[in-house]
């Protein structure tokens, strides 16, 4: 993921061919690092033509979908975020344990009353060298900006936000590893807030 970040396609691919034989992984482990290839290679063409995660099309946005829908590994919900963060494309959480359980969904109108409020998400998140925040007020930005804070409440970073949605890049590298939120404030008062991490 980290080379991702930073753009390093080719060394993220070489790694991956590299994990099934150094580490003999058993059936289910070499199917997600085939998915995360797959993943990886997702976000390499839409960098390679200058896009963000934002400006994907048709047979992009399927292509997650697919990845998201096979499975609740790391690949999967790499493309789950992309998804329900910047296209309110959301799957319904899986409960009953890391082995057990089903998909639960949410009532329509419950579904319906989640999105209708202010939206915000990360990607990546856990980040590495930065984080992408999302946001969107479904109001008229009012002296709207995001808080970055640490589990302290210390706000390390104020990032304007000047249109109702959007989305602002946070630099990580200046702030130890560890647990962040980020918090969408509008006419002085926060309407959304989302948990952030920080790793090494």
């Amino acid at each position: 993921l980290t080379y991702v970040q930073q753009d390093r396609f080719d060394q993220a691919l070489a790694l991956l061919e590299q994990m099934p034989p150094e580490f003999k992984l058993e059936a289910q482990a070499t199917g997600e690092v085939q998915r995360t290839k797959q993943y990886v290679e997702l976000v390499q063409g839409w960098r390679s033509t200058g896009r963000s995660e934002a400006e994907l099309n048709a047979a992009e946005l399927e292509a997650l979908r697919s990845l998201r829908d096979g499975g609740y590994d790391l690949p999967g919900e790499w493309a789950q975020n992309i998804l329900c963060f910047g296209y309110a494309d959301c799957r319904p959480p899986r409960s009953g344990g890391e082995s057990a359980g089903s998909p639960k969904s949410l009532p329509q109108a419950a579904v319906q009353s989640v999105q209708a409020g202010p939206q915000l998400g990360a990607f990546p998140n856990p980040a590495g060298a930065w984080t992408t925040v999302q946001y969107d007020l479904k109001a008229r930005a009012d002296q709207a900006y995001l808080c970055i804070r640490d589990v302290t409440g210390k706000e390390w970073a104020r990032l304007p936000v000047e249109r109702p949605a959007g989305q602002s890049v946070w630099d990580t590298r200046a702030v130890a590893p560890g647990a962040y939120s980020a918090e969408l404030v509008n006419a002085g008062h926060i309407v959304a807030t989302v948990k952030l991490i920080v790793q090494p």
